[in-house]
């Protein structure tokens, strides 16, 4: 019963800054992570390179992921969809680096 007090916080504060598992709600990253996957995220902050999948968050949708095309002193420039959309995503808006494909969903439309 003691471990159990112990691990409870201990796993409260992981899920909130270091890990979380996100559900990709679009296409915006297929063919490598289709629509429906659940991925891990790691939160901590670490330095993004150009080809790193991201999940970050915008006025609009709370959880968006997307891949890193380059960085600027204002952010980091995020693709979608192939290169369709690149948003410029100030990197206090980025929730944290994808890590693991937890799940992969059917590649089917």
């Amino acid at each position: 019963f003691n471990s159990m007090i112990l691990a409870i916080p201990i796993a409260l504060f992981v899920r909130s800054f270091v890990l979380d598992d996100f559900v990709v709600s679009t296409h915006a990253v297929k063919p490598e992570v289709p629509q429906g996957s659940y991925v891990l995220v790691w939160k901590l902050r670490a330095p993004l390179s150009p080809g790193d999948l991201v999940v970050f968050s915008d006025p609009e949708y709370p959880h968006r992921t997307g891949r890193v095309k380059g960085a600027n002193s204002e952010g980091y420039e995020i693709e979608r969809s192939g290169g369709e959309e690149v948003l410029l995503i100030p990197a206090q808006k980025i929730t944290g680096k994808v890590i693991s494909v937890l799940w992969r969903a059917s590649r089917g439309e």
